[in-house]
């Protein structure tokens, strides 16, 4: 997270997804992470489980198994 003047950033990176979700590869922890962006909702923000969800959604388990 970084604070510049009148704004904030905050970063999510693959390594958060993988972290969030072991079992998925570097490219599928990538497209949960483009997922989670693209349907980002301002009201909810991006957490832990935001990974988690779309990552069970996209990945079910028994695909990654």
């Amino acid at each position: 997270m970084r604070i510049d003047g009148d704004e904030i950033h905050i970063i999510w990176c693959v390594d958060d997804v993988l972290s969030a979700v072991p079992r998925l590869t570097k490219d599928q922890a990538r497209e949960v992470l483009h997922e989670a962006y693209r349907k980002h909702d301002a009201e909810y923000g991006i957490a832990w489980v935001t990974f988690e969800i779309y990552a069970d959604i996209m990945f079910p388990k028994e695909e990654c198994e």
